[in-house]
């Protein structure tokens, strides 16, 4: 693009005007400039340039960069590129200075994540990360709303940076960060990113014969499959990390698999085989002494048993599991809240609106407060129909109304069965 733009005149090249600018450069913001190159983008904090330097504080060369119009700094305090003053940059390296770089960049936001040792991390299962580079300097997330404000921050940069990291040949990094990614990018709603990180990380984890890291990705890819509506082929991924798992001995993947695949089983409109894999995950949960993945099994298992028309013993298994998930604090409150969404639904069946509504609200709260959008819109059905079973239909169509706004942002097949219930409610004689 920038030989397009050569005019051959040096007043009027955009070549020659990026070269004048660069060439005023001090050597630390030249430097970080060319390094610059080799970012992924969209746009970079300090912090992740400091690393990619490996200078202990990268503002003043930022600030000299932004100065010289290479660089726009947004109010957040993040810097981006214009598309041909990167590719001036990339211009400026060699292909194994761009290599090293991807590497400093991988290791900054993986050890990043790493350390924040939040549910994000899924900090229940192993993974090993290599030292970072020297002068590579991770960031430090205290708490929860810190490390959430780090994922939405980073997340455009974290899903371009796998493909970035698979080019250059980093497959264990690869498929680290596809590890990190997932939950941020179920939470979110990306199922197409999702299920093509998964796919890049399954296929990094083959090529190193890792079967550790096959069993995670092959899990992961299962989740995302089942996200994106393939739920064939969620099925299959499903089975395979099963089959992983099993030879590995790790009974707490395996638990948490067969939970993946009750869920499958009950979207394909096979309740019984649904309860019977909700219950081999519990036994697994149980052997591997798994609070956390009990009270999972324990919420489907109830769900599972309302299904199945027994809404008495649905509450029970799904307050069980409540009860668990509340006694495991903050950590696991978004767990906490799909139990409680579970109750509504088997109080809202037993006649129970009132208490439903309650606790259908309770598990609202939790999912908008975790900036988990697909499970508020879950939950937001759920309440809207209890609203509608009320009587209260224009609360029930303004609560339908805000899920089918949060599915249809976050492009999610789920919209349609909202929409149908817009469409019968609107067919009714007291929606006039």
């Amino acid at each position: 693009r920038l030989d397009f733009l050569d005019t051959g005149d040096e007043l009027t090249s955009v070549r020659a005007a990026f070269s004048w600018s660069y060439r005023r450069l001090s050597e630390p913001a030249a430097r970080l400039f060319r390094l610059l190159g080799a970012h992924t983008g969209p746009d970079f904090s300090a912090p992740a340039a400091a690393s990619l330097a490996g200078v202990p504080d990268a503002l003043p060369a930022l600030d000299e960069l932004t100065d010289a119009h290479l660089l726009t700094r947004t109010p957040d305090e993040r810097y981006y590129f214009h598309d041909l003053v990167r590719i001036f940059a990339r211009g400026l390296t060699t292909e194994d200075e761009r290599r090293d770089a991807v590497q400093r960049l991988l290791d900054h936001y993986l050890h990043s994540a790493y350390r924040s040792r939040d549910p994000l991390a899924v900090s229940r299962n192993r993974l090993t990360l290599a030292d970072p580079l020297p002068e590579v300097t991770p960031e430090t997330l205290p708490d929860e709303p810190s490390r959430w404000a780090w994922y939405e921050a980073e997340i455009d940069v974290l899903t371009s940076l796998v493909t970035a990291s698979e080019q250059a040949g980093f497959d264990t990094r690869t498929w680290q960060l596809t590890w990190f990614l997932t939950t941020a990018l179920e939470r979110t709603g990306r199922w197409q990113e999702w299920s093509e990180a998964a796919e890049i990380g399954l296929a990094a984890a083959e090529r190193l014969g890792d079967v550790y890291a096959r069993s995670r990705m092959r899990h992961f890819l299962g989740r995302a499959y089942r996200r994106a509506g393939r739920l064939d082929e969620s099925v299959t991924a499903m089975t395979a990390a099963i089959e992983d798992y099993r030879g590995l001995g790790e009974l707490i993947g395996e638990g948490s698999a067969f939970q993946v695949l009750a869920a499958l089983h009950g979207e394909q409109g096979r309740p019984a085989e649904a309860l019977a894999a909700a219950r081999e995950a519990l036994a697994l949960a149980e052997q591997a002494d798994d609070r956390l993945g009990a009270a999972s099994a324990l919420n489907q298992i109830g769900w599972f048993c309302g299904e199945l028309g027994d809404h008495r013993a649905a509450i029970e298994h799904c307050e069980r599991a409540v009860v668990l998930h509340q006694q495991a604090g903050d950590a696991d409150r978004v767990a906490e809240a799909v139990a409680l969404d579970s109750v509504a639904h088997s109080q809202r069946h037993l006649g129970d609106l009132a208490g439903a509504a309650a606790t259908s609200e309770r598990a609202v709260e939790i999912f908008r407060a975790a900036s988990y959008r697909v499970l508020e819109a879950q939950a937001l059905v759920n309440l809207g129909d209890t609203h509608h079973a009320a009587g209260e239909a224009e609360r029930a169509r303004q609560t339908w109304q805000y899920a089918l706004a949060i599915y249809e942002h976050l492009g999610d097949r789920a919209a349609d069965q909202v929409r149908d219930r817009l469409t019968e409610w609107a067919a009714t004689p007291s929606s006039g």
